[in-house]
């Protein structure tokens, strides 16, 4: 791997830590926002949710034009809709422009994170790639992990902090985007270098009747299983700051140390554990009993 692949590969791995991060920070400031703008839980919801919206939905499509006019545009976009939405958020006091915010933090993931993933393919061989890949998948869980930690730290200066933070680093991160990622045509010169076989390249176009067969099968369960498990972690991380607000009197610097223990601890079992438990336990019975340990956490 040259000098200005690997370089390239940290950016991509800092802009999808930061957007991941952007994911999450609202969750520790949620109930003093709630308390200071005379705002309901429904709304409070209601904001979470138009992120996650407004990246599915967009996700797909950007790929599309990622194929067509190049992947440093769109990451650079992408960091630039990111630093957008978090000034938006810290500069505002009304409701429906919280939910402005959010779509467009949405949109900035769905132009990030995928982008980040489809060109660490492009720079990388073969052998490489699942490495890099890897890294890449462990930045987004940190972020979505540790987020919620940092911005109840920062949230105890102000608790629109995180969010000038969040902007400042985005800018910091889009500069880096743009000086340091190859153009295009490099790009495409050293994806020759280490083109994906034949027999290895999916098709251009999946037909229905290939995607109900792939999702009637186990394909299906997992997607299942992963589905439950993302709604599961951010539906708690979204609601655990107002209950224990509300219910315990819990403060900013409370629940910022709960959140980023609980972290840390996540980031400790698969960065060290996860392997070896794989090995010890098999894959369907760690499975098992994660969701077990889930249920009666959450009870």
């Amino acid at each position: 791997m040259s000098k200005k692949v690997r370089n390239a590969i940290i950016v991509l791995i800092f802009g999808n830590f930061l957007v991941c991060i952007g994911m999450s920070l609202i969750f520790p400031v949620m109930p003093f926002i709630k308390n200071e703008l005379h705002l309901s839980a429904t709304d409070m919801g209601i904001m979470n949710s138009l992120f996650a919206i407004a990246q599915l939905v967009a996700s797909p499509i950007v790929g599309q034009i990622s194929d067509k006019i190049g992947r440093k545009p769109i990451l650079v976009g992408g960091l630039l809709l990111y630093m957008f939405s978090e000034i938006l958020f810290a500069m505002t006091n009304w409701l429906w422009m919280f939910d402005i915010s959010r779509t467009i933090g949405g949109l900035s993931a769905a132009m990030v994170v995928p982008t980040t993933n489809a060109l660490a393919a492009d720079l990388t061989t073969p052998r490489q790639r699942a490495r890099v890949i890897g890294l890449l998948s462990a930045a987004f869980s940190g972020g979505l992990i540790l987020g919620p930690g940092i911005g109840g730290i920062l949230a105890k200066f102000d608790y629109k902090t995180p969010f000038w933070f969040a902007a400042g680093l985005g800018f910091l991160s889009m500069l880096s985007l743009w000086l340091m990622l190859p153009n295009e045509k490099e790009i495409e010169k050293i994806a020759a270098n280490h083109p994906v076989p034949a027999q290895s390249r999916p098709p251009k176009r999946a037909s229905w009747t290939q995607a109900k067969k792939l999702f009637a099968g186990p394909m299906g369960l997992l997607f299942l299983l992963i589905l439950i498990s993302s709604f599961g972690l951010v539906g708690f991380e979204s609601i655990y700051s107002l209950y224990v607000n509300e219910v315990f009197g819990f403060t900013m610097g409370n629940i910022a140390l709960v959140l980023t223990l609980n972290g840390l601890t996540s980031l400790t079992f698969q960065a060290l554990l996860f392997d070896r438990l794989v090995v010890w336990l098999t894959e369907k019975r760690l499975i098992r009993y994660c969701f077990l340990l889930s249920f009666l956490g959450t009870g």
